[in-house]
């Protein structure tokens, strides 16, 4: 278990721990005395009984493999367990909001009642800073700096590593406009940026599950279609592949995520517009081709009498 690491983490490694523990004594093996094999039919009774997918196991895997190059230094046991490659991960493409969708969900917000006004600013947060779940459910007042046309807030991000991201514009407004109503409440945890407004959470701070039912309200208010999957860490790859399109630089982008690999920054820039705008040169077809690229192409009045209604 290292240093930094979220108590989610170390809650998954020690389950996985657990669970090899039991697969160790059903299979008649000591632990100090299993093999990388032990390992393997492991993962393969995990896929075969269970039907787990490969980043579930790839997980496990990892946990346990920690877990004996532990025992290596505590000089309990060696680890045989470094040559266990990892299953491979089909990477998907990830998704964002579109603008229409961004403007469905922003504009869902009834900004007359103090819970839109507390929504609207937590929805336009995270698009304008691209911060994790985790970083606003942790926000304190004393993370904001607020001035009149730009604001700064304070993420502590993974590992322990803080960074400060600035925003401007509408996000600004509605986060000074939601601190205003804020006053106005009933405050119990007083550091708290965003608290519930109803039920037993009504004065406390918002939680990540809280946090989660501001995009649900939001998308079901809206009333757009979405995949299935699509919430709050959506508008962070949003907030991503925008930022990419308007001329961020991949390692500026990298910075502002909080990652420490840029591969992982590459990894949340969805299909952007900049992307499909890229295109081999025209001319330098033409160059090869002899081919011309002026003039109506040849289908365009096939087009206009409807035998390509999709060519545009």
């Amino acid at each position: 278990i290292q240093e930094g690491m979220k108590n989610t983490t170390v809650e998954r490694y020690l389950d996985a721990i657990g669970q090899w523990f039991v697969w160790l004594n059903e299979s008649d093996v000591d632990t100090t005395e299993a093999k990388a094999r032990d390992l393997e039919d492991w993962n393969k009774s995990l896929y075969l009984t269970h039907t787990q997918a490969s980043k579930t196991r790839n997980g496990k895997m990892t946990a346990v493999r920690q877990f004996y190059e532990w025992t290596e230094r505590q000089a309990i046991c060696p680890s045989h367990m470094r040559s266990v490659k990892s299953a491979k991960v089909d990477k998907k493409l990830a998704r964002k909001y579109s603008d229409s969708q961004l403007k469905a969900i922003f504009g869902s917000c009834d900004r007359t009642r103090p819970i839109g006004k507390r929504d609207y600013a937590i929805l336009l947060l995270f698009y304008a800073t691209g911060a994790r779940r985790k970083e606003i459910a942790s926000l304190s007042m004393e993370d904001l700096t607020v001035q009149q046309r730009v604001a700064r807030v304070r993420l502590d991000g993974k590992g322990g590593k803080e960074r400060v991201v600035s925003f401007k514009g509408a996000a600004v407004h509605a986060l000074v406009e939601w601190l205003l109503e804020r006053e106005q409440c009933t405050v119990l945890e007083e550091h708290a940026v965003f608290v519930g407004l109803t039920g037993r959470n009504k004065g406390n701070q918002l939680g990540p599950d809280g946090l989660d039912d501001v995009i649900y309200r939001a998308v079901y208010n809206s009333r757009i279609k979405t995949e299935k999957g699509m919430a709050l860490h959506t508008l962070r790859v949003t907030y991503a592949t925008d930022m990419y399109d308007r001329g961020v630089d991949i390692e500026t982008l990298r910075w502002l995520m909080g990652h420490n690999d840029i591969e992982t920054t590459r990894g949340y820039i969805a299909i952007s517009e900049k992307r499909q705008r890229t295109t081999m040169p025209a001319d330098r077809l033409d160059e090869l081709t002899g081919g011309r690229g002026n003039g109506k192409p040849l289908w365009f009045e096939q087009q206009q009498r409807g035998l390509f209604p999709n060519i545009k």
